[in-house]
C-alpha cells in the first residue's frame, strides 16, 4: 500500500502537504513522513504511528518551503521500523528527498553495490542510491534527469510510483513501465501535485488532471514550469487491489470510481 504526495507551489506547502496526507491515512498507518526544500535546505519530520500523532503545529511551522514530498507508510519491506521511515534523504549530487510505493524484487543487486551508502533495509533507500548515482558530477537539467529516470526503470525490477524533491530543481515524478502503482497529477492556480489517490488531490482544492502513464517522468521546476516525457513504457498491469481493497472508495484510479468499482464487482 503506502501513500506519497509531492506538492511545488508559489507559496509554503507544509499544511498543504499535511492536509492532503491526512487523505491518505488509510494507505499507511506505521508510519509518516513530510519533507520540505526551503532555498538550499532541506528540512524533515517523520515518525512512527499516526500522522496526527507526529505532526504538530509547532514542528509542521519548521517545515518551510514552496516544495516538498510526504509519504504513509504500510511495511512491506525493511526490519527496523524507526529506519525504514521514509522520505529518504541524500546529499548528492543536490539535496534529494524521495518517497516511494510499491516494492522492488532487485534489491539483493542493488545493496551490494550500494551497502555502504544505506542506514536502512528499505527498497526505497536503494532507489534513491541509484537515481543518486546516475546524476553525481551531472549538471541537473531535465534532459540529464529523464536520463538518468529511464536508466534506473531500466534497471528496477518491481512496482514503484515516487515522488523526489531536488534542492535547486523542483518536484520529479514517475511510474513504472507497467504502471503498477497508482500516480496522479492535480494542478491549481499556483501549484502542481501528485498523489497516491485523487482524494488528495480533491482534499485541498487541485484540479485532477490525469493519471502518469506507464513509465512516465515529469519535471516541475522551481518556476511551475512543467515537463512530462513517456520514458519506458510497457503493457499497463495496474493493481487491481487499488479498486478492490487499498483505495478510498471517493477516489478514482485510471479514471474509474472506486466506489462504482466495488459496486460493480458484486453484479450477478
Amino acid at each position: 500500500m503506502c501513500g506519497i504526495i509531492g506538492i511545488i507551489s508559489t507559496e509554503p506547502v507544509n499544511i498543504e502537504l499535511y492536509n492532503s496526507l491526512l487523505s491518505l491515512q488509510h494507505r499507511g498507518q506505521d508510519s509518516a513522513g513530510i519533507a520540505v526544500v526551503d532555498q538550499t535546505r532541506l528540512n524533515l519530520k517523520k515518525g512512527l504511528g499516526l500522522i496526527e500523532n507526529i505532526f504538530t503545529e509547532e514542528n509542521l511551522s519548521l517545515l518551510w518551503g514552496n516544495y516538498g514530498i510526504a509519504q504513509v507508510r504500510y511495511a512491506t519491506s525493511g526490519a527496523t521500523p524507526k529506519k525504514e521511515v521514509q522520505p529518504f534523504l541524500i546529499g548528492y549530487p543536490n539535496l534529494i528527498a524521495m518517497a516511494h510505493n510499491g516494492n522492488i524484487l532487485n534489491t539483493k543487486s542493488l545493496k551490494k553495490r550500494f551497502n555502504n551508502r544505506t542506514e536502512s533495509e528499505s527498497d526505497t533507500e536503494l532507489i534513491l542510491h541509484l537515481l543518486g548515482s546516475k546524476l553525481e558530477n551531472k549538471k541537473l537539467t531535465n534532459e540529464t534527469i529523464f536520463n538518468a529516470v529511464k536508466e534506473c526503470m531500466q534497471e528496477l525490477n518491481g512496482s514503484y510510483s515516487i515522488v523526489c524533491a531536488i534542492a535547486g530543481v523542483g518536484l520529479l515524478a514517475f511510474r513504472d513501465p507497467h504502471g503498477i502503482r497508482p500516480l496522479a497529477m492535480g494542478k491549481k492556480d499556483n501549484g502542481v501535485m501528485f498523489a497516491s489517490e485523487t482524494v488528495a488531490i480533491d482534499t485541498i482544492n487541485y484540479k485532477y488532471i490525469k493519471d502518469l502513464g506507464c513509465g512516465e517522468a515529469i519535471i516541475v521546476r522551481e518556476n511551475l514550469k512543467i515537463e512530462e516525457r513517456i520514458l519506458l513504457p510497457k503493457e499497463p498491469r495496474h493493481c487491481m487491489f487499488e479498486w478492490i481493497y487499498f483505495a478510498r472508495p471517493d477516489s478514482e484510479i485510471e479514471g474509474k470510481s472506486v466506489y462504482v468499482a466495488r459496486i460493480k464487482l458484486g453484479d450477478p
